[in-house]
Order: structure tokens, then C-alpha cells, then sequence
């Protein structure tokens, strides 16, 4: 079974619409395989509002290891980082999970939060799950991973709490932004769903725009 056959299969849930919180979360009744879902589109499931907000791309990050101490590395010849920013939040009634990043957790990579290029998943870096901070062109960037330890949202969390930051995948240099998607997946047993969006140009910034606006979020 491929992965939008997968995703046919577990993504069958409805989703009440909901205003406020991480902006309007949509009325999810169609699968996730569709990837009608584009960024900036809340879903809410089990309680846990996810949205990806925004993404940028470039050919060089620095990552902040342990205490100052930096690795800055480039991807593999013919490739480039794409950075996405992700944020979720407990805004239901009981102590719920956020989705990880940790590759402890998740579909065939073991990780929760993945990114998809042309239904292939997308390389991670080695460095992503152990640095506090990322750094593009002078930008630092909180880490995805890293806002869920600083929340202590690591585990289950009661609702109110919310964590956002950035994940690093390296893609084909020049890729497809219509063949590129992210894909989420949150809950427990039976009620594990798995959510695709599909990246649109109105939602890139540069390390500038992202700076000028501090990391500006939908509200919560």
C-alpha cells in the first residue's frame, strides 16, 4: 500500500469548523489523500488545532548543537533546505498529544511530521533533532522539536498550550511546489489521522520577512 492509498484509508474523520484559536479551523470531511488542504488551513482532531504557516528555502543553515556550539552544513549536490513552520495547540477539553517531530513516533520514517516530494518522503538532517536553534542568513529560527521541550509539551499536554517552530528537510534543488506536501499525524490508536497539505507560493518568506515579523503566528 502506497501512501495515498494509506491515507484513503485512515483519514476519514469530520472535523467541526471552529473560529478564533490558530485562525478558523476548516470542516475537514474530505480524505487527506486528496491534498485539497493548502497552508494556512487549520485542522482540528481529537481537540489539537494544527496549521503550517509558512516555509522558505535555502543551500545553507547553521544548527546550535549543544551551547554554542554550531554545525553549518549544505545539502547533498543538487539539493537544497526547505524550512516549514508548523504550530499546534491543545484547544479542546482534555490532555491531549501534540504531534512530534521525534523519530520515535510516526509512519514508515517514524516520524509524525513529514515532508512528501512527489509522494516520496523528503531526506532528514542528522543535526535537526539535537539543535535548540536554527540559523539562515543571520535568522535564527526556533526548532519545532526545540518549542516542545521549552512548552514541556513533549508528553501530553491540557488544553491552552500550543508550541510552534521550524523543521529542515532537504529536497530537490529547483523542486515542484505543486508536488510538494506536508503531512501530519496526530491522536492515539484508533483515532491516529494523518493530515496532508500542499505548500502554495503566497506562503514563502525570506529569513528578512520572517525576522521583520518575529516569527509572526495565526493567533491562538
Amino acid at each position: 500500500m502506497n501512501r495515498r492509498e494509506y491515507l484513503s484509508c485512515v483519514a476519514t474523520t469530520g472535523l467541526v469548523g471552529m473560529g478564533g484559536c490558530l485562525g478558523e479551523a476548516t470542516e475537514a470531511v474530505e480524505n487527506a489523500s486528496r491534498g485539497s488542504r493548502m497552508f494556512g488551513e487549520v485542522v482540528k482532531h481529537r481537540g489539537v488545532e494544527v496549521v503550517p504557516t509558512q516555509w522558505m528555502t535555502t543551500n545553507e543553515v547553521t544548527f546550535d548543537v549543544d551551547q554554542g556550539m554550531t554545525q553549518s552544513k549544505t545539502p547533498a549536490p543538487g539539493a537544497e533546505f526547505l524550512l516549514t513552520h508548523i504550530q499546534a495547540a491543545n484547544e479542546g477539553e482534555q490532555r491531549r498529544e501534540l504531534p512530534s517531530r521525534s523519530s520515535a513516533f510516526g509512519g514508515s520514517s517514524g516520524r509524525g511530521i513529514r515532508v512528501y516530494y512527489i509522494d516520496e518522503e523528503t531526506s532528514i538532517n542528522q543535526f535537526e533533532d539535537i539543535s535548540s536553534a536554527y540559523e539562515v542568513d543571520g535568522v535564527r529560527l526556533t526548532p519545532y522539536h526545540q518549542s516542545r521541550f521549552d512548552e514541556d509539551a513533549t508528553g501530553s499536554v491540557y488544553p491552552g498550550i500550543g508550541v510552534e517552530g521550524w523543521i529542515v528537510a532537504e529536497i530537490t534543488e529547483g523542486f515542484n511546489i505543486e508536488e510538494t506536501t506536508v503531512e501530519i499525524e496526530w491522536g492515539s490508536g484508533d483515532e491516529l489521522e494523518a493530515f496532508e497539505w500542499v505548500y502554495s507560493i503566497d506562503a514563502e518568506v525570506s529569513p528578512e520577512e520572517v525576522n521583520e515579523n518575529e516569527e509572526t503566528t495565526i493567533e491562538i
